[in-house]
């Protein structure tokens, strides 16, 4: 019985890394994310992904990899560049700030090297390598968050000087190695 219960509890502990380090692919199709005025905390505006099937429930801890693969458009054009971030936007994350970073900012320029415009449909698989751990599993632990600087006034909400951008993703695929 005791050789048994051995076997058993040598066998979970190696498939332990097993399962935990298998890929995961999140597919969100079709969206539109609504860009909101960030004037009153920053210099920006930002939309947010905090869904739950974007990680599957996962916890991001330091160096994963992950790429995103996205085509979209825009609703206006940007007033400067477009970026994106993994953060962790929970209570237990910001005792000093508004979040923890959980990745590198990922810059996503236009192929001219100018500005980003509305209506041309956009192209992009990027990779991040996470450096911080989310505290938690849940999904404003481990949320995608995409911001453009733009003309306003810093410490003023709803001072943009222009509408926040809508991006609408005709496809959205974010992986985990």
């Amino acid at each position: 019985m005791r050789k048994t219960l051995f076997l058993i509890v040598v066998l979970c502990l190696i498939a332990v890394p097993t399962i935990f380090a298998q890929s995961y692919t999140a597919n969100l199709g079709r969206f539109n994310l609504q860009f909101f005025d960030n004037f009153q905390w920053g210099r920006d505006y930002q939309g947010k992904i905090e869904q739950r099937n974007l990680v599957n429930g996962h916890q991001i801890r330091a160096g994963e990899t992950w790429t995103l693969t996205i085509k979209f458009t825009l609703s206006r054009d940007l007033e400067e560049s477009l970026n994106v971030v993994f953060v962790d936007t929970t209570e237990a994350a910001r005792p000093n700030a508004y979040w923890e970073e959980l990745s590198p900012w990922v810059l996503l320029e236009a192929p001219d090297g100018g500005i980003l415009r509305a209506g041309v449909e956009y192209s992009y698989t990027v990779t991040f390598t996470t450096i911080k751990a989310a505290t938690g599993a849940q999904p404003a632990a481990n949320a995608l968050v995409f911001s453009t600087e733009g003309q306003g006034r810093p410490g003023t909400a709803n001072s943009g000087v222009r509408r926040p951008p809508t991006m609408r993703f005709t496809e959205f695929v974010l992986t985990r190695q």
